[in-house]
């Protein structure tokens, strides 16, 4: 009945979702939407947990964590917990630093449990996040690598540095390539004493190596000044390989060594002066010593 004693009506909606008994439910620790600062790194740990005090068994994170978004990382390869309650510590730990800004960023990890009726259950946690500029500077690679150059060949490689709200005095604190067998650099690079906002500061490196050598990776740190005055680092990683891929082919005249090109064709055969491998009773032979293989028909 309102104030002038006329009768009325209404009504309220209230949202509502019944759970069965039992059921997991996985847990943001903070709770999200995560806010990330490209360069630097944030942890943030997933817990397990059921509705009630009755326990579940055999939860099994089914997402890969090796695939997780860009920026994401664990350092298990997956999470299991043989039984878990309201308060069981079954925990997922991750930490995102990102490499580059991102807006509306969703990381989702499936899971699947047993409830205590001995019911198979499955579940999806998401956490939204985003990830700015926020004073740092991020370095991007290009060609992004892993740079597989062949020997007496050379690569130029470009690292752009970006700030996202403005730095300076940039400069290489260590790994000069200089040390790093056929890498090189203009050894007069002054670095950058200012880099404006959304600006670019350019390095630019060669890679053109003198003879086969296995995979790795140039680790340049660099350091620089935040635009609040605050003294910042960084590091940028560029994997490379010289390493020169040879087949060792069998023909009706002996065999041939070939160059094995990255799309699997051969190139530059020529005679080799190595014994052919005897015949057996297989079809095919192989015999390896070192990192060559010999492959011949037999009989």
């Amino acid at each position: 009945m309102d104030s002038a004693g006329k009768p009325r009506s209404g009504s309220v909606a209230i949202a509502y979702r019944a759970q069965a008994a039992n059921t997991v439910i996985g847990a943001w620790i903070p709770a999200g939407p995560l806010a990330g600062v490209v360069g630097a790194r944030t942890s943030a740990v997933l817990n397990f947990t059921t509705v009630d005090a009755n326990p579940a068994t055999g939860l099994q994170v089914t997402t890969v964590l090796s695939t997780l978004p860009a920026g994401w990382r664990s350092n298990d390869e997956t999470l299991s917990c043989a039984m878990l309650g309201s308060d069981s510590g079954c925990q997922l730990r991750l930490s995102y630093e990102p490499r580059e800004a991102i807006q509306n960023g969703k990381l989702d990890i499936a899971y699947t449990y047993t409830d205590s009726a001995g019911k198979p259950q499955s579940g999806t946690a998401s956490l939204a996040y985003s990830a700015d500029l926020r004073d740092s500077v991020i370095a991007q690679v290009s060609p992004p690598g892993p740079l597989l150059v062949k020997p007496l060949q050379s690569q130029a490689v470009t690292v752009r540095f970006q700030s996202g709200e403005g730095a300076s005095r940039l400069h290489i604190s260590s790994g000069w390539p200089s040390a790093e067998s056929g890498w090189s650099m203009d050894p007069q690079w002054p670095g950058c004493a200012s880099i404006a906002r959304g600006a670019d500061c350019v390095l630019t490196l060669a890679y053109a190596p003198h003879a086969i050598a296995g995979p790795a990776v140039l680790a340049l740190a660099y350091a620089y000044t935040d635009s609040q005055g605050h003294a910042r680092s960084g590091v940028v990683d560029i994997s490379y390989s010289s390493l020169k891929y040879e087949a060792y082919v069998a023909n009706t005249d002996g065999i041939r060594q070939c160059a094995l090109e990255v799309d699997g064709s051969l190139s530059n055969c020529a005679r080799a002066d190595v014994a052919p491998p005897s015949a057996g009773l297989s079809t095919s032979l192989i015999r390896a010593s070192g990192r060559r293989a010999y492959v011949a028909s037999a009989a």
